[in-house]
């Protein structure tokens, strides 16, 4: 399943209850489940972001789906990202290699496309 890690900041009102955080980890765990998905592993952080979910879902809708179910809650705001294994990712950027034989990429890194 593709894989997606969350940063999230607690709102002010959330932090006012953040001794909830424990029941709201189950309800969201829970939600996650419904949309087929899977919590990998949750931290609590230190820093501009309070905390990270990595989670698997089936496809982007149900990620989606979920993360505007948690956000409407308004006790949290997010940034997702696709992830891939750092197996897949060695894959990929040999694939590419070959793809270029080699070939200059200075103007594609350039301009942000790679």
């Amino acid at each position: 399943m593709p894989v997606y890690v969350t940063l999230g900041k607690y709102t002010a009102e959330a932090m006012k209850n953040i001794n909830e955080v424990s029941e709201r980890l189950q309800q969201n765990t829970r939600l996650i489940e419904s949309k087929g998905g899977k919590l990998v592993a949750f931290y609590g952080l230190m820093g501009e972001w309070d905390m990270l979910a990595i989670t698997e879902f089936p496809d982007e809708k149900s990620a989606m789906s979920a993360l505007l179910t948690v956000g409407k809650a308004g006790r949290l705001t997010t940034q997702t990202m696709t992830a891939i294994s750092g197996e897949e990712f060695a894959t990929l950027a040999k694939t590419r290699e070959r793809q270029t034989n080699g070939a200059d990429d200075t103007a594609l890194v350039s301009s942000g496309h790679r």
